[in-house]
């Protein structure tokens, strides 16, 4: 069935600012930074983080059509546990950072930030259900496909929507100020998912060195 059609979705909003912000250098997505001392603005930042997105589902994609040999199953997961640490990461700082001052306040603004955070909410539900499944099985692809096609049609809304109302609704001051928080956030979530990850693998090899030792004896 169909999903709705988001109303965080203006299909009538001014794209060019859009677009010029889209190609900033890629540099700003980890340093807050364009060059010169100048604070990253926050639109430039997210539309990085749309770009990374973009091509971990492509290489995701490629994993899956050319790893057939011996490890490829572990670039499978690999890619997959990259680009779902960088979703949840992504999700949270647009949540605690950008979401109040983008959409700003009122009845139909509270809405449209309410119906984004409900496609978050689903994309980290999808997520976490391919966390469940091994690697590569059936039920671990249909978690991860509705994952990358929530994430696919949330980047359009936002690109064509609020991102591009955000250059006019906020000044140049409030963008950067937004932009110096926006990437310490991300680093923080980042580090968290890759502590996590570490943990499970710890987890699972001492698991695992039990198993063979009850078998052992």
């Amino acid at each position: 069935m169909a999903r709705p059609t988001r109303r965080y979705l203006d299909s009538s909003a001014d794209r060019r600012s859009i677009l010029r912000l889209s190609g900033t250098t890629l540099r700003a997505r980890r340093t807050g930074r364009i060059g010169a001392g100048r604070t990253a603005d926050v639109i430039e930042l997210v539309m990085a983080d749309h770009r990374r997105i973009r091509r971990l589902q492509d290489s995701l994609h490629n994993a899956a059509r050319y790893g057939r040999g011996p490890g490829s199953g572990w670039v499978l997961g690999h890619t997959w546990q990259r680009l779902a640490d960088l979703l949840e990461a992504h999700t949270r700082a647009e949540e605690e950072i950008c979401y109040l001052p983008m959409f700003g306040r009122g009845a139909e603004a509270t809405a449209r930030m309410r119906e984004a955070v409900d496609d978050h909410d689903d994309i980290r539900e999808a997520i976490c259900e391919a966390a469940l499944q091994p690697v590569g099985s059936a039920l671990w692809w249909y978690a991860v496909r509705a994952a990358l096609a929530m994430t696919g049609e949330h980047l359009d809304c936002e690109e064509h929507g609020v991102l591009a109302r955000c250059e006019a609704r906020l000044s140049a001051s409030q963008r950067s100020e937004l932009g110096r928080q926006y990437p310490g956030l991300v680093a923080a979530w980042t580090l968290d998912a890759a502590g996590r990850v570490r943990r499970e693998w710890s987890a699972g090899q001492r698991l695992s060195s039990q198993a063979s030792l009850l078998v052992r004896y």
